[in-house]
């Protein structure tokens, strides 16, 4: 048993074991506002040979829906498998149906979401195992948008063949129209419809109710179909034998507004339950039909019950147990059959082409003249019917009840007035009724009948609570009735109001807070929510709290709401964020060159600094980029710079050009004389402006080089061609320079002081043998001097 409606629509299923007493064994809820238990289904979904439950709870997670199967044997509150739409307003679980669609034994789940796509409405498969999962096996779609297709499903073998059928209900096909469309089982179903049932009036909702059972008793089940919306909402229940195209049965409604095939249902016995919600003044009508002839002759009396309003059949009595105590006028005993019309409410009955038929054999006792023959005599016998047939025709009874009042309450506003039609409030057997009230009380409420209206009003100002009044109808035939309608005066809810005027800017990073204030006046108890803000925020009690973060800087819409649980007011608002965005404030050099340390400083607002993206060797040290390229080419960098969750990125291009080798000068070939000194000043640049480094990659022996200063101080056995290779290198790269000293023969005198004598003597002079520069002059006294440092006589 389902309570949709329990604890503001979360929802409740009570479920009864049989004969395990009136309380029940398992209480199922919902979550919030889901309407938990809008649909069920039951059948045997793992093969258990026990029964589970399937609930259908159409506004679950957000309106996307929900259906929960419970296996029992025993069942427990935890679902065994739950089927979630996928997006709002998808209403999945509006409608569920459970049957045997493949014939494996197992019952499948059939679960309808009325609103998906737009209203044009789904159903979901899945197939019933001992191992229950949750792959869907088979999705239907409906037509066209408005069809509501899966909203009502029934399940039944309708055509015999051992595979239960499936029926699904558009019942907002073709505004309003409807339309059934059947899907018969077997061991592989598809998702196309084998044949399809249609409305015949538009706006009547053919399919709004659909029940699977044998209302005939003929042994195959057969499909009704309520149009609850039907020739002004009086409705209709069409009953389709087997798979019949074209109703075998309809039953209409009578009163206009009564919707009666709202709900249909079949019964194990063959009756079938129809409901009239509108009826009796709107506190609904059940009604019981049954679709089979039945006869039964009782001492002479007919039962007979059947659906429509009209029947006829033949009572057959057998005449040897009446007693004939009666003659007519040809000496004919006869005897009398009582035959008995009743109802079992109040009601009209007409008879109508009553026909009686009696065909009396006469019974011949031919003991005496069996004797009389026996003995040789001649016998004569004269043997006659009956006075023949007699026919009774078009008698007519009838019984004519008094009006019947379906109203039982009413609901009238504070300060306000309902007015409803006269249509179905009363209504008789045969003719028109006049209805007006009496002992309307207390003072202040009000009751007349006027132009086909009953108008109700309450007059006294902030008065709410309970009156009575007295309806009284006649008939024509002067049959009245009359009842005492309850009439309840509602209070006339307050809505809330609020007082309070929120702080409309705050900052990243500082949590912002806004106590919504509001009075009501009835004093109701009041609920707060926040139907629209930005992410982060929330609602706890009647405060509202947000830290905002850097990525949220900017204008956001803030809508609060406060309810007493009748009415709502909102409050809709701009919050305006502000804060620190943040920001590259240099330019990266866009030019490098290989093997060159590349170094670019970064000036940023505040935040942390990342390397995204850079070449193999790139790093980031601090706020300054480091690398040094080992090719030539384009290279792709890319920065971030985060504050607050708001991340920013710099990303560039760096084009690495190839290094420059150093340039030397000043290597022209040189020829000096054998025993001289050779000394150049080497001249070098790098295109760069690298540091360069020369040393001699090949050279005779003793050659120096410093700096950019060469030094060779030749002796004896110097003489020849002799090839210099100079390399200069920037740490980068190297390049090789050469040239050639040629050393000729030659030799140097040592002459004494005067004109003669012995290096003993007072001194010596040294002339070079040739002619140098002051640099090649300066280097051969060096050499002299350290060959011949230990003569103290030596002048230079």
């Amino acid at each position: 048993v389902s309570a949709e409606d329990y604890a503001s629509a979360q929802g409740r299923v009570y479920v009864y074991i049989s004969g395990a007493g009136t309380s029940p064994q398992v209480v199922l809820n919902g979550s919030p506002n889901s309407e938990f238990g809008r649909a069920l289904a039951a059948g045997d979904f793992n093969g258990d040979g026990c029964d589970d439950l399937l609930a259908g709870a159409p506004s679950h997670s957000g309106t996307r829906g929900g259906a929960f199967l419970y296996l029992s044997s025993p069942m427990d509150t935890v679902p065994d498998l739950t089927v979630v739409g996928l997006s709002p307003g998808y209403e999945i679980g509006s409608g569920l149906g459970m049957g045997d669609l493949n014939g494996d034994g197992c019952s499948d789940a059939a679960i309808g979401g009325w609103s998906y796509g737009n209203t044009r409405g789904v159903v979901y498969i899945y197939y019933g195992s001992a191992a229950v999962d949750s792959v869907r096996d088979m999705t239907l779609y409906g037509g066209a948008s408005g069809d509501y297709f899966g909203d009502r499903i029934a399940f039944g073998d309708l055509n015999g063949d051992g595979y239960e059928d499936m029926a699904v209900a558009s019942y907002g096909y073709a505004s309003g129209t409807g339309k059934v469309s059947v899907f018969t089982g077997s061991a592989q179903p598809d998702s196309t419809a084998d044949y399809v049932l249609y409305g015949t009036a538009q706006g009547e909702e053919f399919g709004y109710a659909l029940a699977v059972g044998d209302v005939n008793g003929d042994g195959t089940l057969d499909l009704c179909v309520g149009s609850d919306a039907s020739d002004s909402f009086r409705g209709r229940v069409s009953v389709f034998y087997g798979t019949g195209v074209q109703p075998g049965t309809v039953i209409n409604g009578t009163v206009t507004g009564g919707m009666l095939g709202s709900a249909v249902g079949v019964m194990d016995c063959g009756y079938t339950v129809v409901g009239a919600p509108g009826e009796a003044g709107g506190d609904g009508t059940g009604h019981i039909y049954s679709m089979t002839r039945v006869s039964i002759t009782v001492d002479g009396s007919l039962v007979y019950s059947s659906a429509g309003t009209a029947f006829s059949d033949t009572v057959v009595f057998d005449l040897d147990n009446i007693s004939t105590d009666h003659m007519d006028t040809w000496g004919t005993w006869f005897g009398y059959v009582n035959i008995t019309l009743s109802t079992t409410n109040t009601a009209s009955i007409t008879l109508s082409s009553l026909e009686v038929l009696y065909d009396y054999r006469a019974h011949v006792e031919l003991g005496e003249v069996a004797q009389l023959l026996s003995q040789g005599e001649d016998v004569v016998l004269n043997v006659e019917a009956s006075g023949g047939t007699v026919v009774i025709d078009n008698i007519s009874v009838e019984m004519d009840a008094a009006p019947e009042i379906h109203l039982k309450n009413i609901t009238v506003d504070e300060e306000s007035e309902t007015r409803l039609s006269l249509d179905g409030i009363a209504t008789d057997d045969r003719c028109s009724v006049k209805v007006w009230t009496e002992d309307v009380v207390p003072q202040g409420l009000q009751a007349v009948v006027s132009d086909g209206m009953l108008v109700v009003r309450s007059t006294e100002v902030n008065w709410s609570g309970e009156g009575s009044m007295v309806l009284r109808a006649v008939d024509c035939a002067g049959n009245s009735n009359s009842t005492t309608v309850a009439v309840e005066v509602r209070n006339i809810n307050d809505p809330p109001v609020i007082t309070s005027t929120p702080d409309t800017e705050c900052e990243v990073g500082v949590e912002w807070s806004y106590t919504v204030a509001a009075e009501d006046g009835d004093g109701d108890a009041l609920f707060y929510q926040m139907p629209e803000g930005p992410e982060g925020m929330y609602i706890n009690a009647e405060v509202l709290r947000w830290t905002p973060e850097a990525s949220q800087i900017g204008v956001h819409t803030v809508r609060v709401s406060v309810s007493d649980g009748t009415a709502a007011v909102y409050q809709e608002f701009q919050l305006t964020v502000s804060g620190e965005v943040p920001e590259f404030l240099s330019s990266p050099p866009g030019e490098g060159l290989e093997g060159h340390v590349y170094s670019y400083r970064v000036e940023a607002s505040t935040g942390d600094l990342s390397l995204v993206e850079g070449p193999e060797g790139a790093v980031l040290e601090g706020d300054t980029l480091l690398w040094t390229p080992g090719a030539e080419g384009r290279y792709r960098f890319s920065l971030s710079l985060e504050y607050q969750g708001l991340r920013v990125y710099q990303n560039f291009t760096v084009s690495v050009g190839p290094n420059s080798l150093p340039v030397i000068t000043g290597l022209e070939d040189a020829s000096i004389v054998e025993g001289e000194v050779f000394s150049r000043a080497l001249e070098v640049q790098d295109p760069d402006g690298d540091g360069v480094n020369l040393t001699l990659a090949e050279a005779p022996e003793g050659m120096q080089i410093s700096g950019s200063l060469l030094v060779w101080e030749t002796g004896p056995g110097d003489a020849g061609v002799h090839e210099v290779v100079v390399r200069a290198s920037d740490g980068i790269g190297s390049l090789d320079a050469v040239f050639n000293i040629t050393v000729r023969p030659g030799k140097s005198h040592v002459q004494p002081d005067g004109s003669g004598g012995t290096p003993a003597g007072t001194g010596w002079y040294i002339y070079a043998g040739a002619a140098c520069g002051s640099a090649a002059v300066l280097a051969a006294l060096l050499y002299m001097r350290r060959r011949m440092r230990n003569n103290k006589n030596i002048k230079y």
